[in-house]
This record gives C-alpha cells, structure tokens and sequence, in this order.
C-alpha cells in the first residue's frame, strides 16, 4: 500500500501514470480536492442551493462510474433500457 503520509494529489498521479484512472478523472479528482480543501481550511461550512449541490453529486457519480465500471448496470444494458 501507499505509505502514510502520502498525499491524495501524489496518488492521483500516480493512478493516471500506471493506466488506472484517465487524466479527466485525476481532474475531476484534483478540483474536489482544492474545494474540500478550501472549505476545510477556511473554518466555514459552506451552505449550497440545490443547484449548487446538484453538480457535485452528479460528478460524484460520474467518479464512482469511472472508477467502478460494471457492464450489467450501464447504459446499453437490457435491465436499464427496459
């Protein structure tokens, strides 16, 4: 495994150089980082509108898919077109 103090940023790069994560994710990655690190560092909870939070959490999803790809359950699956 990763050594402890490893930084998140560190293995991101290190996922895109061996082929296990593409560059748009280590980006999508990389920007969720600098945000949860901004509001971290600032002391302050954020307070987010719908439209706000809606991006995030669709992103979210789009990482776990990425990162957790599963032929039965995408888009050119019989379960999900039925």
């Amino acid at each position: 495994g990763a050594p402890e103090k490893t930084f998140f940023s560190k293995l991101v790069k290190n996922a895109v150089d061996t082929g296990l994560m593409s560059e748009h994710l280590a980006d999508l990655l990389d920007t969720g980082r600098d945000i949860r690190n901004r509001f971290v560092h600032e002391g302050k909870q954020p307070v987010w509108t719908l439209g706000m939070a809606a991006g995030v959490i669709g992103t979210s999803f789009q990482i776990v898919a990425e990162l957790y790809p599963d032929e039965t359950t995408g888009p050119d699956c019989a379960e999900v077109r039925s």
